[in-house]
């Protein structure tokens, strides 16, 4: 009996184990990406039918978007910390300033998509005119330029010499004082570039489960149907500079590995539970028989 409980911790602790090797090993373990090394592929066109011909009021969508963050003149929350606050006391995450943003812009006919890396997540916007992705950080209130003055994408910042980048604030910062609800604890510097550079992963999920990707994530039902049938909580495309070794790929296998053995454990645990049970029921038997 003893044994059998025994086995069955075991197993409890096998599958958290591997749970939090899955973690590890991916930051998107559920989702199914396709892994590119060529910037182009990455960068390519949009598939969308009608774009707005002409270019985003980036400054004006980031007013916006800050707006519908922080909605401080509805009186539903307070306003803002000053903007020498820490990140961690700002209202929102820089994923959910990129999906909103990503869903306004896409009223008005222009092309957003959303870029989750390690530790930040922007927005790249189509340029119509130039024909380009162009990073658009709502949150972080930053524009990046080459050294002739060009707005710059995901992959260019990834790729370029550090150097040779410079970077803008969306909304001038004097703004902040007069309207509080622009103002944020998030606003980041050229030195910064290190989301970017530093990231292990660069992945574009698809639009019609950006904003339900996190809740499917952690959805038990929708991890068991990954499992079970290999249907993924979304899918995407991943970018992987030349020479870097992607981060771990599907783990579906190795999670239907850990599923399997901690099956088998249980079923070991339990009949040598349920054994002892009726070892002890004989002796009771035997006992009163004597």
């Amino acid at each position: 009996m003893l044994a059998g409980s025994l086995i069955t911790v075991l197993g409890t602790a096998l599958i958290g184990f591997g749970v939090l090797d899955l973690r590890r090993g991916q930051v998107f373990p559920l989702v199914e990406l396709e892994t590119l090394d060529d910037p182009e592929a990455f960068n390519a066109p949009p598939t969308t039918e009608t774009i707005a011909p002409e270019r985003l009021e980036v400054g004006m969508l980031a007013r916006e978007v800050r707006r519908i963050m922080h909605h401080t003149d509805a009186g539903s929350l307070d306003a803002p910390p000053p903007r020498d606050s820490p990140p961690s006391s700002v209202p929102g995450v820089c994923s959910e300033y990129a999906k909103v943003a990503q869903t306004f812009a896409a009223e008005d006919g222009h092309v957003l998509r959303t870029v989750w890396m390690s530790t930040h997540t922007v927005n790249e916007y189509w340029d119509p005119t130039r024909e380009r992705w162009i990073v658009v950080d709502k949150s972080g209130n930053l524009k990046w330029f080459d050294e002739e003055g060009e707005p710059l994408g995901v992959t260019d910042l990834v790729l370029a010499e550090p150097e040779t980048i410079t970077a803008q604030p969306i909304i001038p910062p004097a703004e902040f004082d007069n309207d509080p609800d622009l103002a944020d604890g998030l606003n980041l510097t050229v030195e910064d570039l290190t989301h970017f550079t530093d990231s292990e992963v660069w992945v574009v999920i698809e639009d019609e489960r950006l904003f339900e990707f996190h809740r499917r994530n952690r959805s038990p039902t929708v991890v068991l149907r990954y499992l079970l049938f290999g249907e993924p909580v979304a899918r995407g495309v991943q970018f992987t500079p030349d020479g870097m070794e992607p981060p771990a790929g599907s783990v579906i296998w190795r999670l239907r590995i850990y599923l399997l053995g901690l099956g088998m454990v249980w079923v070991v645990g339990i009949g040598l539970i349920l054994g002892g049970i009726r070892r002890a029921g004989r002796l009771g038997h035997t006992a009163v028989d004597t």
